[in-house]
């Protein structure tokens, strides 16, 4: 018996010769961290050892499969509008911004960045929404952030799941309708307030007179902070080629009232705003 388990061990068949890489129908998955292209043990370590080392190819270099920008720009252009071009306006707003999860494209490549961003905003309207509560001391300067903090997604997160945030300046080139709506509540800390015998005149409710005199300069300095804002905005819209125009309003509820309402717009020429939505709209429809 045991002579029998001797001569069956001697039987065993040595062990397969390793397969080369290009051998192989179906990619290995690679290890880019530890770039281990066998794993041996025992005495196979050094046999394995003077296999040659193949050099790892992206498979994006592989010339014989067709990606997206090897198709034609008519086509490509098909595909952006499908998929990021919005009916009504694109609503930019800290709670319920507008869901375009095609966005993503943005983070490919340069050219599909660059082809899809053109679209994007040339075709799409945008609508910012803001309310702030400022606190007011009285006679003291306003505290109230920097608006330009527009410029990034200060109420969060939102464009990983899709979300839209207020573009950046390099992309106002190809706006073409923007508006901008914000509302401010003030809010005042001042105790004193209610202890003072004077009244402004014609107020109801009545309103004391320092109140009414820290509502009329916060006022002044909102103003004066939202034109700012505009005049930044209006040089990002200095550079198009194409007309366009550039509004701001802004209003209080009532001359003692503590709501203020600051509105802005910036829009091409209508008739060549609507042509140029028009045309992508039949254009993506025909094909």
């Amino acid at each position: 018996m045991g002579n029998l388990l001797s001569r069956a061990q001697a039987q065993v068949p040595p062990p397969a010769p390793k397969v080369a890489f290009e051998a192989l129908e179906t990619p290995r998955r690679r290890n880019l961290q530890h770039r281990h292209e066998f794993c041996s043990s025992g005495p196979d370590k050094y046999k394995a050892r003077k296999h040659q080392r193949q050099i790892a190819t992206s498979f994006s270099a592989n010339k014989s499969r067709a990606g997206f920008l090897d198709l034609p720009a008519e086509l490509r252009n098909f595909v952006y509008s499908r998929i990021l071009i919005c009916d009504g306006y694109v609503r930019l707003m800290p709670r319920e911004p507008t869901r375009v999860p095609a966005l993503v494209l943005l983070q490919t490549c340069k050219q599909i960045h660059d082809e899809a961003a053109s679209i994007f905003y040339a075709a799409n309207s945008f609508y910012v929404h803001v309310e702030k509560f400022v606190g007011i001391m009285a006679q003291q300067a306003i505290e109230y952030p920097e608006f330009s903090k527009l410029y990034g997604s200060f109420w969060g997160q939102e464009t990983a799941k899709g979300g839209v945030f207020f573009p950046a300046p390099r992309y106002h080139v190809y706006l073409t309708r923007l508006t901008i709506d914000a509302q401010v509540y003030l809010k005042f800390h001042k105790p004193d307030y209610a202890e003072n015998s004077g009244y402004a005149y014609a107020a109801k409710p009545k309103v004391p007179v320092q109140q009414h005199l820290d509502i009329h300069r916060t006022g002044q300095e909102l103003n004066k902070l939202f034109f700012s804002f505009y005049e930044k905005v209006r040089d990002l819209w200095e550079e198009k080629e194409r007309r366009w125009e550039g509004k701001m309003v802004s209003c209080q509820d009532g001359w003692c009232s503590t709501a203020f309402n600051f509105t802005m717009t910036f829009s091409e020429e209508e008739n060549e705003e609507v042509a140029s939505k028009g045309v992508w709209r039949r254009w993506a429809l025909s094909q």
